[in-house]
This record gives C-alpha cells, structure tokens and sequence, in this order.
C-alpha cells in the first residue's frame, strides 16, 4: 500500500519518495514556477480523486467527483486533466487497490450508488405496455426496509478496510533488526 500522500491539517502533504516516482515527478518538473503550485494542486486532484481516506471518495460517480474537487482546488481557470494527470492517477489506483477489502469497498459503494440512482427514478404511477403499474411497491418497500442493514455493513467493511490498509503500513514500515544485525 502507498503512503505517498497524507491529508494533515487540511493540507495534501507529499511523501518525498512519491518524488522520485515517474508519474508524480513529471507532474513536479513541469511546474516550472518557485512555488510550485499548480504542481501541488494537480498532486493533490490525484490523492482526491483516488484515495479511499479522501473528503470526496464518497462521491461515486467519477465525473461528479471530478467536478467537485477541481472546483475545490486552486487549479487555474479552464484546467483540464491532462494525459499526465491520468496516468498519475492509474499509477496511485493501482499501487493502492492492493488490498482485497478496499476493493471490495469500492466495488460495494458502486453498487449501492446504483440502487440510490434506481430508487430515484421510481415512479410507482408508472405502468408497462399493458397498463400495469411498472414497480411492485411491496418489492421496493422491503428493499428500502434492509436499506440501513446495507449501510452498517458497509460501515463494517469501511473499518476493515482502515483496519487492513493500517496492518499492510505497519508491515512494510516497522521491520524488525535480526538478533545480532547492530554486532555485539
């Protein structure tokens, strides 16, 4: 699991290995300014837009999300993910579904942003071709009765994965010395 970056203090703070990794130093040598920020925005979209910790991993719909963090973010007017953010963003994806619960997680919010977008649309005075009504209000009232078990478990795999991402930090940050490695 990545820890390249890390919201403190309502700030995106970048590793200083995530430097040295292709597609987040592309992004930091482009930015020719002294302050470097819009490199540190861009840094920044990428950890919004793919981090399962961030403020906006519950937007699920990937265009809404994006919208929301870019106008979040002191990105210059008119910007536009580019080919080098993309592959930025791949690149942490990748290096941080490494674990199956995250995604799981992921997969488990699709879903249950779909079944949201179906409930939406229902229309219990809708009928089909042959003027019976569309929706059986007694399938989507039991549905709409397990809503909250849905939810708990999904706040029960959302802790596992907190649990599971700290376990796999703590495994690859704190190696033990062997007996003897520091000599007599």
């Amino acid at each position: 699991m990545m820890k390249l970056f890390d919201l403190i203090d309502n700030k995106v703070v970048i590793s200083e290995e995530a430097y040295l990794l292709k597609p987040f130093k592309v992004i930091w040598d482009r930015d020719k300014t002294k302050t470097k920020e819009k490199a540190l925005a861009e840094l920044a979209y990428v950890y919004f837009m793919e981090d399962y910790k961030s403020d906006f991993s519950d937007i699920v719909d990937e265009e809404e999300r994006k919208q929301e963090v870019v106008a979040s973010l002191m990105l210059p007017s008119g910007w536009q993910e580019d080919e080098v953010v993309s592959g930025a963003r791949l690149f942490y994806r990748k290096r941080s579904e490494e674990i199956l619960p995250l995604l799981l997680l992921k997969s488990s919010k699709k879903v249950l942003d779909d079944l949201r977008r179906y409930f939406k649309d229902i229309d219990f005075a809708a009928t089909d071709s042959s003027g019976k009504p569309k929706y059986d209000i007694d399938k989507v009232t039991k549905v709409v009765a397990r809503s909250s078990q849905l939810l708990e478990n999904l706040e029960k795999l959302e802790e596992q994965v907190k649990k599971a991402v700290q376990a796999k930090s703590d495994m690859v940050g704190s190696k033990q010395k062997a007996v003897f490695e520091d000599g007599i």
